[in-house]
């Protein structure tokens, strides 16, 4: 994933799960249709899934100076 610009660059490693939570996906589809604009239908049948990433490690860095500012974040 990249933030933006696509200078910033994260790449997440961590363990994925369908997000079946209804409250979660309320809330999320909230968040979502605010910023924008656009209500997602998640609802059983859609074929639209949301999946929820624990992460375990998280690298991070900003181009062009990878070698410079590269981080790593454990979970």
């Amino acid at each position: 994933m990249h933030l933006q610009d696509g200078s910033d660059t994260v790449i997440v490693e961590g363990i994925a799960s369908v997000e079946r939570s209804a409250s979660k996906l309320k809330k999320l589809q909230a968040s979502y249709t605010q910023k924008y604009e656009y209500t997602p239908d998640w609802s059983k049948g859609s074929g639209q899934v949301v999946y929820r990433v624990a992460p375990k490690v998280a690298h991070a860095w900003k181009n062009p100076r990878m070698h410079r500012t590269l981080v790593k974040f454990v979970f």
